[in-house]
């Protein structure tokens, strides 16, 4: 190995991850099933929500941060559709991260970016942001809807079927 890196303990809304507390989640099952926060996670979400702590601090998984995590990507990708990912990436995210993998500073430098791309009129910026997005493996360039509504199903709502059964009942 070329590289070694340590992290704190993994924790689930607070308390340590251990499969004798029932609290254990895979990647896995955050990505494929809903036993998290009834929810599916979209990858992006989950490196990001990773991102956010430093690898030496626990890493605690809860659905608030998922969540935070999630409107946070979706707002940067807002920023940052439609222009190339082939743009230069943002010196601050890399100095950051240069600096013991300063994964706090460096999302606190793509918020900056984000607030200079926000409206898409800074075009530079949005080229930027969508090239550091790609650059930290959070965005491969989807729309919004595919990593803000991923596990979502959506549906016309419930059929005749489902509605027939009910109207008798209610009506008594």
């Amino acid at each position: 190995a070329n590289v070694w890196l340590h992290n704190g303990f993994l924790q689930v809304e607070g308390e340590k991850m251990s499969k004798s507390a029932g609290n254990f989640v895979t990647i896995h099952d955050l990505l494929e099933t809903r036993c998290f926060g009834s929810n599916m996670w979209h990858g992006s979400v989950l490196r990001l929500a990773m991102l956010m702590t430093h690898y030496r601090q626990p890493i605690d998984w809860t659905v608030d941060r998922l969540v935070e995590s999630r409107k946070m990507l979706r707002d940067w990708i807002d920023a940052a559709h439609g222009f190339p990912k082939s743009g230069e990436v943002s010196k601050d995210v890399v100095i950051a991260l240069c600096d013991d993998l300063n994964t706090h500073a460096a999302i606190s430098a793509l918020h900056e970016l984000h607030g200079r791309a926000k409206g898409r009129l800074d075009r530079e910026a949005s080229s930027q942001l969508a090239a550091t997005l790609s650059f930290l493996g959070l965005w491969s360039g989807e729309p919004t809807v595919e990593v803000y509504g991923y596990g979502y199903e959506v549906a016309d709502g419930p059929s005749d079927a489902d509605i027939d059964p009910l109207i008798p009942a209610r009506a008594a």
